[in-house]
């Protein structure tokens, strides 16, 4: 007598993890240790972030965060970002870009009458983000950003003689410059 035993077994490979989107998608040189959310999809529990040289562990499952730490964010360039599953599946690379200091130029106009009122202003340089904000005296102006040469913003009056003007982007100060313009720091 025979006995066939007979089962199919069937399996599949899950698909594979995908990074569509980084939160914020890039920072300043020199910035602190940062959380950073990675979306996409695909992702498992216990994903791990490989972060330019580095292997960082996640938070999330459907939206994973991670903590970037200061030393990685210390100069200026771009690093890759993958995700790695538990089960090996690697994800899509995305670029990350640590951007340098932004340096404040030319401010124009150079100089304008105390309590003249509202005033248009524009501030020329390199390397400004779309989170540039103008701060006149210390007070953050309404900002455009024009380009990463580029910014314009008005004064808002009767305003007192600036003694400076400055850009920042998030908390951190990046440059000042005297309102004659006669110079240019690092806003230290």
């Amino acid at each position: 007598r025979q006995i066939v035993l007979e089962y199919s077994y069937c399996f599949g490979l899950l698909p594979l993890p995908a990074i569509t989107a980084l939160d914020p998608a890039e920072l300043r040189a020199g910035s602190g240790q940062t959380a950073v959310k990675i979306e996409g999809k695909n992702f498992q529990k216990g994903a791990m972030v490989s972060w330019g040289t580095e292997w960082l562990e996640t938070k999330g499952v459907r939206k994973l965060e991670c903590k970037v730490p200061a030393k990685l964010l210390a100069t200026a360039g771009v690093l890759n970002v993958t995700v790695k599953n538990p089960d090996g599946q690697t994800s899509n690379t995305v670029v990350f870009t640590v951007r340098a200091a932004p340096a404040l130029t030319k401010l124009t106009p150079a100089q304008a009458v105390a309590g003249a009122g509202d005033t248009p202003v524009t501030l020329d340089g390199a390397d400004f983000l779309s989170a540039s904000v103008a701060r006149w005296n210390g007070t953050s102006l309404a900002t455009t950003y024009v380009g990463p040469k580029l910014l314009t913003a008005t004064t808002f009056g009767p305003a007192p003689i600036a003694k400076s003007i400055s850009v920042t982007a998030g908390i951190r100060e990046m440059m000042r410059v005297g309102c004659a313009l006669r110079s240019v720091d690092d806003g230290a």
